[in-house]
C-alpha cells in the first residue's frame, strides 16, 4: 500500500487515538492528525518498524508525512516527489505574513504553534535549508525568527539564513531565538510547559 492509503486507513481504524497518548508525553495535543503505525506495517512495500506518522499537506493535498520511528528515536521524511519546496505548516502561516517563526522540525512546530496559540510558525523538516525554501521564505515574510536546534547544525542553518538574506533580500529581517536549557522547542515545552516555552520566546521577539 502506498503510504496515502496506509495514513487513510489506520486513521479511519482509529491509530490517531494511539498517537495522542505518545504525542501527550512529549507535551503536544494530536491537533495535526498523527497516527501511529503499527510495528511490521509495510508501506510502499517495505516493512517498517513502529511509530508515529505526522502528515504533511500542501494546498489541501496529502504529500506525505514524517515519521518518527519508536525504538531508535529518529525522524524520516516520507514526501511526495514534488517540484516546489516542502514548508510543513506553510498554508496555515500565509495567513499573516508580516512574521514567521522558523523551526527543524514538526514536533518543535507545532510546540510552538499549541504555546504561543498562532500559526505563524512553520518547519524546514531538516536544519540542511534548500535554496528553494529559502526564497519561498523571503519573498513571503517580511521577518523570519529563526528557533532551530541548539547545535552545530542549528547554528550553520541560521548562518546560512542570513547569508542568503544579506545578498538577495537586504531589506528583509532575521532574528535568532536561542532558549538555554533545552535542545529544542519541544525538549523545551516537555521539561518547563507551555506557559513558559510562550513567555521565552516572546520575550525574545519583543
Amino acid at each position: 500500500m502506498s503510504l496515502k492509503d496506509v495514513y487513510y486507513k489506520l486513521l479511519d481504524n482509529g491509530n490517531d487515538e494511539i498517537a495522542d497518548s505518545i504525542l501527550k508525553e512529549r507535551g503536544l495535543e494530536n491537533t495535526f492528525g498523527a497516527i501511529y503505525i503499527p510495528d511490521g506495517t509495510r508501506v510502499n512495500g517495505i516493512e517498517v518498524n513502529a511509530g508515529v506518522l505526522s502528515p504533511v499537506f500542501i494546498n489541501d493535498i496529502f504529500r506525505g508525512g514524517i515519521y518518527r520511528e519508536m525504538a531508535r528515536k529518529q525522524f524520516y521524511k516520507m514526501i511526495d516527489n514534488v517540484k516546489y519546496p516542502i514548508l510543513y505548516n506553510i498554508d496555515n502561516a500565509l495567513k499573516d505574513t508580516s512574521f514567521v517563526i522558523l523551526t527543524e522540525s514538526i514536533y518543535d512546530c507545532q510546540s510552538i504553534i499549541q504555546s504561543l496559540g498562532i500559526n505563524n510558525v512553520v518547519s524546514t523538516l531538516t536544519a540542511s535549508l534548500k535554496t528553494d525554501q529559502l526564497i519561498s521564505l523571503f519573498a513571503i515574510f517580511s521577518k523570519i525568527y529563526c528557533y532551530f536546534d541548539n547545535d552545530n547544525s542549528g547554528i550553520g542553518a541560521y548562518d546560512k539564513l542570513t547569508s542568503f538574506r544579506d545578498e538577495y533580500y537586504p531589506d528583509k529581517e532575521v532574528e535568532l531565538i536561542l532558549l538555554k536549557g533545552a535542545k529544542d522547542a519541544n525538549e523545551y515545552l516537555t521539561k518547563y510547559g507551555k506557559d513558559k516555552l510562550a513567555k521565552e520566546i516572546v520575550r525574545q521577539m519583543l
